[in-house]
């Protein structure tokens, strides 16, 4: 192949990459939540295009990442999976943000211009469920302060545009299953309004709510029963709350890969339009998945849930009073006193030692002369005179060194 060739297929690759704009995918969750482990297993998996693939050289996923860092940066690779051999691809930006404190630290991954190509996800850890509702509350908030003020920057129109993009997205969501044209779509969508309680909160960026490790639901409670009475009662509240906010709800595992090809394909689709198959699951406790726009209030209420009230959901979901045993605290002192503490150890062990020695030798005597009114001689003793004779020999060697050691300390 000649240069100039070599060059223009080259030029002809890169126009095609850039179709497609860089998106953002913003991960916010507690400390060892999962979200990281779920990065890296994406990154190998479904985010790397295969092998093969002359593309999956940009990631690396075995980079070590900075454990000091305060917000976390990767990405992985956007293609169309329903088109492998298309060479238009572009890559999506991954930040993840563990501490609300920090929360100002967001407005780095929040660029005016990419807010149509941005995605925020909440990850919950079905290791502590108790938790779930006051993280999404708290993230929440701060994802509703941080955007908002980013979203002030922004005309009014393009303000206007992301919020109208939600909505038609919720309004045209129909089943991977029924086939409708675009055309009568459209006109549908100005005319029928959401449901009553649907997307009451509309913050114009699409929204997920992530559960990982849901290889652990069965561990939640020991008994059956009760474990499938928390998972309703949980289940009900996510809904609830995903509703309110036009947010779609995802559990995975990357223990057992539960989900994880769902939901690069859901990332993907919500980012670029990608054509996107997979149906809504509520029946597997495992592998729940509810896209944004297919659930409703009256659905909630028709699976009824066992009656299962918010009050209920606190009583149900208690966070245990205490895990695993406690360790005891070892209180550092300093050198000086270490140093005391070993003086007055080996005093100790030195008096007890000569304490040990003055016992062996007062020890045979007692046992030699026992009682005057004892009529019966020391066996010991009468059968065998020459360990008498033995012990009396020891006895004299450890008086010996005991006037030895006080004639020393004497002279001292």
């Amino acid at each position: 192949m000649s240069e100039q060739k070599l060059w223009e297929k080259i030029l002809q690759e890169s126009s095609q990459r850039d179709q497609h704009p860089e998106g953002n995918l913003i991960l916010v969750g507690r400390k060892n939540c999962g979200v990281k482990h779920l990065i890296s297993v994406v990154q190998k998996g479904p985010g790397s295009l295969g092998k093969n693939s002359v593309y999956s050289q940009l990631i690396a996923p075995d980079d070590p990442i900075p454990i000091t860092s305060p917000i976390h940066y990767s990405h992985i690779n956007a293609k169309n999976i329903e088109d492998p051999q298309s060479l238009k691809i572009s890559r999506i930006n991954i930040w993840t943000l563990d501490q609300p404190e920090l929360k100002d630290l967001l407005e780095f991954s929040l660029k005016p211009k990419q807010l149509n190509n941005t995605l925020f996800g909440i990850v919950l850890d079905w290791s502590q469920p108790w938790t779930f509702m006051e993280d999404l509350h708290q993230w929440i908030e701060i994802w509703h302060e941080k955007l908002g003020k980013v979203l002030s920057s922004l005309p009014l129109d393009d303000q206007d545009q992301m919020v109208q993009s939600v909505e038609r997205y919720m309004k045209a969501y129909k089943d991977p299953s029924e086939e409708t044209k675009e055309e009568q779509v459209d006109e549908a969508i100005q005319e029928v309004p959401l449901p009553e309680g649907v997307l009451q909160v509309n913050l114009g960026v699409p929204i997920m709510i992530i559960c990982c490790k849901s290889d652990l639901i069965w561990s939640v409670d020991k008994s059956r029963d009760q474990c499938e009475r928390i998972l309703d009662c949980t289940l009900k509240s996510l809904r609830e709350f995903a509703v309110t906010y036009g947010a779609s709800i995802i559990y995975t595992s990357s223990k057992t890969g539960t989900n994880l090809n769902t939901f690069y394909n859901y990332i993907v689709h919500r980012l670029y339009g990608f054509k996107f198959s997979q149906k809504a699951q509520i029946i597997d406790r495992e592998s729940i998945f509810i896209p944004a726009g297919w659930d409703s209030p009256n659905l909630i209420r028709e699976m009824d849930y066992l009656g299962i009230s918010e009050k209920q959901y606190n009583d149900l979901l208690q966070k245990p009073k205490y895990r695993g045993a406690r360790k005891e605290e070892t209180p550092i002192v300093s050198d000086q006193d270490f140093l005391v503490q070993v003086q007055e150890r080996l005093s100790k062990s030195v008096k007890k030692a000569a304490d040990n020695v003055r016992d062996l030798i007062t020890r045979p005597q007692q046992i030699s002369l026992g009682s005057p009114n004892d009529a019966t001689p020391n066996p010991e003793m009468t059968a065998d005179p020459q360990g008498a004779n033995k012990n009396k020999n020891l006895q004299e060697f450890y008086k010996m060194l005991l006037k030895k050691g006080n004639k020393e300390d004497a002279d001292a």
